[in-house]
């Protein structure tokens, strides 16, 4: 997830959604859309600015080797389909947490998951870092990161990735956070 912001309100608003999330992921098997309709009712009652927060939420389901998401304005998330030899994009299905008690959050279907299949999910502080030219790095090349590494483990492929943002960005500051998952499926 990724809190709009970078201010008490922010972490206090990320704080919350890490305890519903506690409470409600790990100790229930609510489905990502009802999660993101309770998680979404929690920060409008409870945020006191225009603060909001986008989230990718999945839970793999090992027996059927599928994947059920939802993103509410968080993405894109990147999936290397090793069968087919591709890289698609799970895009934003919804609108980011906190804005409106409207909000549908209704689930795409499964993704199938297969062995050696790769996710990277991440914030827009990795593809949005610039270098000293101003230049973004861009979705672009984390999708060639992931093709030309596909073949490594998950933690490889993470270093991999923060070591070419590092080098692409040199020595200008950073200007956003930067939160990166990889997994690998066996």
């Amino acid at each position: 997830g990724d809190v709009s912001g970078h201010n008490v309100g922010a972490a206090l608003l990320m704080a919350l959604t890490k305890g519903v999330l506690s409470t409600e992921a790990r100790h229930s098997l609510l489905k990502p859309d009802q999660l993101m309709r309770i998680l979404n009712q929690h920060l409008l009652n409870s945020a006191t600015d225009s603060s909001f927060l986008t989230l990718f939420f999945g839970r793999i389901d090992s027996e059927q080797s599928q994947l059920h998401w939802n993103s509410a304005g968080h993405g894109p998330v990147f999936c290397y389909c090793r069968k087919q030899d591709a890289i698609i994009e799970l895009p934003p299905n919804d609108i980011p947490l906190g804005i409106t008690a409207k909000a549908r959050f209704r689930s795409p279907e499964p993704l199938p998951l297969h062995s050696g299949d790769i996710l990277l999910i991440g914030t827009d502080g990795l593809w949005e870092t610039r270098n000293s030219q101003n230049e973004m790095f861009r979705s672009e090349r984390l999708r060639q990161i992931i093709a030309s590494h596909r073949d490594k483990d998950a933690q490889t492929i993470y270093r991999i990735v923060m070591q070419k943002i590092t080098s692409f960005r040199g020595n200008q500051p950073t200007e956003d956070d930067m939160t990166l998952m990889v997994i690998k499926a066996k």
